[in-house]
């Protein structure tokens, strides 16, 4: 059987390309000095997550990366708007008086903390609340139509609006609760310098020195 050079060529190609790969579990690093932070989620699905910022501050950056030769991550950064705010909303019980609980879930489905909620009341009058640490906000189903959070009108030119109705939801976004924090996020335009993954944190490639520890690790 003959095969010809060009398939040869080819497959000498693919062969000889640095693999490259991406997590099977999700990981968290981070660094803080004094009032500044940052944080690097690289997720089970290829997508990396950015948020840094000191004080109020907080800029974001998110988009795809691949794990190359030695370990060595390379960042493609995307706009946010690319990522879907919200995944999904389930309904679970219906309200049976006045009150409803919506509860609100991150990317990996961890409860969010976000102290910028707007609700709209059923006379166009919008008004502030905030969630706990579980992600649940409780509100009068009577007084309300729309909710929606501060952070996504800042990231979204157009942000869908959760319809109050007679039962209690569970909210699901497409960002990690990083992006969801603070009121006013913006998009980070600073390259994203390659980092080299170790065991423990991400490491500049250059001087082989951690930049960000690994603080959490999940399924």
């Amino acid at each position: 059987m003959r095969i010809s050079v060009c398939v040869v060529v080819v497959l000498l190609l693919a062969f000889s390309r640095p693999a490259m790969s991406q997590l099977t579990t999700t990981k968290i690093f981070s660094s803080q000095t004094n009032l500044c932070s940052k944080t690097i989620i690289l997720d089970s699905l290829g997508y990396f997550f950015i948020e840094r910022g000191c004080e109020s501050a907080s800029y974001v950056t998110s988009g795809r990366y691949n794990i190359g030769k030695d370990q060595v991550i390379d960042f493609n950064p995307l706009p946010v708007s690319r990522i879907e705010p919200i995944k999904k909303i389930v309904n679970e019980r219906v309200s049976t008086d006045s009150f409803l609980t919506i509860t609100f879930y991150d990317r990996y489905n961890g409860p969010v903390d976000c102290p910028f909620i707007l609700l709209w009341g059923l006379n166009d009058k919008m008004q502030e609340s905030r969630t706990g640490d579980s992600g649940k906000l409780i509100l009068n189903r009577f007084l309300f139509r729309n909710v929606t959070l501060r952070p996504l009108v800042s990231m979204y030119n157009e942000v869908p609006g959760i319809p109050v109705r007679d039962s209690s939801i569970a909210v699901y976004f497409g960002l990690p609760k990083a992006f969801l924090h603070y009121s006013d996020p913006h998009q980070d335009d600073m390259e994203v310098t390659p980092l080299k993954l170790k065991v423990n944190g991400l490491y500049d490639v250059q001087r082989d020195s951690i930049v960000l520890r690994l603080v959490e690790r999940n399924k």
